[in-house]
This record gives structure tokens, C-alpha cells and sequence, in this order.
């Protein structure tokens, strides 16, 4: 086996992990759970003012598939493990009584 194949495969299941992980955590009450049964819609993630498509978009670029997409290519790219770690993320936030905000408003209110 090649380095790279060795990589490769360690990749894939870190990836794995993290999506066996989110499947256990995932609350089944979530929006978008009850309504596709699936707990990961993927029919949200092309819509760019979406914080779930953003979101999703963030962790394929950096997670997932880190510096493999153009920063300015002007798509939303996806994935299950996106997908899951987004559904975490505003999960937890969520359990915690936390909203995101939009960063330039905050920045606006902070100056």
C-alpha cells in the first residue's frame, strides 16, 4: 500500500468516525429530521444565504476535503460528514441557548 493509499483510507475513517458519531448524537426532533426522515437534508444546502448551507460549505472545505475546492468557485460544496457536523454544530449551539449571528452585524454592534 502506497502512502498516499495509507492516507487515504486513514481519511476515510476519521470521516466514518465522525459520521457514526453524529448519527448517535443526532436529535431526532431537529428540524428537517421529522420532515425528510433523514437527519441530513441535503435539499438545503445550495441555498447561499442559508446558515445550513453555509455551514455544510465550511466544514467540506475545511474538514472534509481541506484546500481540494477554489474559495471562489461561487458553490455551496456538501457532503454526509458536512452535512453532519453542521447538524451538530447547530445542535449543540441550540442545546446551549446560543443563535449565530451574522459576523458583520456583530462586528457593527461590537465597534
Amino acid at each position: 500500500m502506497t502512502l498516499d493509499e495509507l492516507n487515504e483510507q486513514k481519511r476515510s475513517e476519521y470521516l466514518d468516525t465522525i459520521l457514526e458519531v453524529a448519527h448517535r448524537a443526532h436529535d431526532p426532533r431537529t428540524a428537517g429530521a421529522a420532515e425528510t426522515g433523514e437527519p441530513y437534508p441535503a435539499d438545503r444546502t445550495q441555498d447561499p444565504d442559508d446558515t445550513y448551507a453555509i455551514l455544510c460549505d465550511f466544514f467540506s472545505r475545511s474538514v472534509v476535503f481541506p484546500g481540494i475546492f477554489d474559495s471562489q468557485d461561487g458553490l455551496n460544496h456538501t457532503g454526509d460528514v458536512a452535512r453532519a457536523l453542521a447538524r451538530l454544530l447547530l445542535e449543540r449551539l441550540a442545546n446551549e441557548d446560543l443563535a449565530l449571528v451574522d459576523a458583520q452585524a456583530g462586528a457593527e454592534e461590537a465597534g
